[in-house]
């Protein structure tokens, strides 16, 4: 997979990658080629593009006022987030959700990764010879946060996710055979991980898929469930979205993520906020307790004040503006002849077959600068970084992408992810670099 092909390459400060991850690797290039003066489409990440919204702006001053009134910081008062807060949170999950939600189970985290790791930590220690189930293809945060919790509890390093045959692009589904299968593959089951809109694929459970999943959860009833909703608010059908959601039926074993940096707009200010089954929050409250302190107020202001604000009709402009993005991006893809996954549901990616590259030579630029061995693309890395590196492009222009072996896709099949979050003007500069590239 790519966590290991990549890790021989070089930083922009040439020193070895092995530290990072390949999203990381891959920004960090692109940043550093924009520095240099490329003219760079940067594809690669979940960047918003929608302006946020004016409850988190007002939110932000009030809180500075409050500070600037006093000029005197004030201290958290509860580790997992301020009382009023929570409460907050909880009052907007029971409109999002349809169930009541007890704020004593919501938890504010420093970013949603924090709250993922804390969570891979918690139900390893419990489970330490536990498999976790997860629809393929995956997000890499989620695979590279398990394997840390493992290297974190001393356990050796293992295949610890097993692929779902759940969300497939010819519309597959689970079927019974698939269950018995997992059962005797994974007698002993960690969690269950479920991410929707999905990354990298924009999926949003279809009502097949939802009878599939029940009968997963049904099979494994004593399992945990991670539902990672970091992109909640850009399903493109927020009305189905919501009467279909699963939430109410395992909220008592179901660790519910939710975001404020991807379709809410504030990318960089790690917003996060999770709920969590009763059982485990003990636990979970002495791991953050130590490794955290609290969470900053200002973050739990912020994003507080946008989910409760949060309206259908404001998921619903949301959802418009990438829904439109990611219909020019498909149609686009389709124009060229390039194979795709079926247009997205939600999120801000897609995966693309660029296996057209596959054999063709690596840019000079990019054997310098990276540290490339080989001459020739043979896989979905050589394809990502020779289209960074210029491939196909004019001088000095560059476009990045993500390959798709980060998200568990074998690597040799030459995909790609890519960014339909970007603005609308750089989607068409995308789109007419991917016509130089495979036209």
């Amino acid at each position: 997979m790519v966590g290991r092909m990549y890790q021989s390459l070089l930083r922009p400060h040439h020193v070895p990658a092995a530290s990072i991850t390949a999203t990381q690797f891959v920004h960090e290039w692109a940043d550093r080629l924009h520095g240099q003066g490329w003219d760079m489409v940067d594809a690669s990440r979940g960047r918003p593009s929608l302006p946020y919204g004016d409850a988190g702006q007002r939110a932000l001053q009030d809180y500075i006022a409050t500070l600037e009134a006093v000029r005197l910081a004030p201290y958290g008062t509860d580790t997992l987030g301020e009382p009023a807060y929570r409460q907050e949170v909880a009052r907007a999950f029971a409109r999002d959700y349809g169930t009541e939600v007890d704020w004593r189970n919501i938890a504010f985290t420093t970013g949603g990764q924090f709250g993922l790791a804390l969570t891979f930590y918690t139900l390893l220690k419990a489970n330490p010879e536990g498999m976790i189930l997860a629809p393929c293809p995956w997000y890499l945060n989620h695979h590279e946060l398990a394997k840390m919790a493992l290297h974190m509890l001393g356990q050796p390093e293992r295949d610890i996710f097993l692929p779902l045959p759940l969300l497939h692009s010819d519309g597959a589904y689970l079927d019974p055979d698939d269950i018995t299968a997992l059962q005797e593959r994974a007698p002993s089951v960690a969690a269950i991980l479920l991410c929707q809109p999905g990354n990298p694929a924009g999926n949003v459970f279809s009502a097949d898929d939802k009878q599939a999943l029940t009968t997963l959860l049904d099979a494994f009833p004593d399992a945990p469930v991670m539902l990672d909703e970091a992109f909640f608010e850009t399903a493109f059908d927020p009305v189905s979205f919501t009467e279909q959601h699963l939430y109410p039926s395992i909220k008592e074993r179901c660790f519910l993520f939710r975001s404020g940096t991807k379709a809410l707009g504030f990318a960089g200010e790690r917003l996060a906020v999770m709920a969590i089954p009763p059982a485990y929050l003990e636990e979970f409250t002495w791991l953050q307790s130590r490794w955290m302190g609290n969470p900053p107020l200002s973050s739990q202001a912020i994003l507080s004040a946008i989910l409760a604000s949060l309206s259908m009709q404001d998921r619903q402009s949301i959802a418009d503006y990438y829904s439109q993005n990611a219909s020019l991006l498909y149609d686009a893809l389709k124009a060229l002849g390039l194979d795709c996954i079926p247009v997205p549901q939600g999120g801000f990616f897609t995966l693309m077959d660029a296996s057209k590259l596959l054999g063709q030579p690596i840019p000079e630029k990019a054997i310098q600068a990276f540290g490339f061995s080989h001459t020739v693309m043979s896989n979905d890395l050589d394809i990502a970084m020779s289209v960074l590196a210029g491939y196909g492009q004019a001088a000095n222009q560059g476009l990045a992408t993500m390959p798709a072996s980060c998200f568990g896709i074998a690597p040799e099949k030459g995909w790609l992810r890519v960014s339909f979050s970007i603005t609308r003007d750089e989607l068409h500069t995308l789109i007419a670099r991917l016509q130089a590239i495979f036209g």
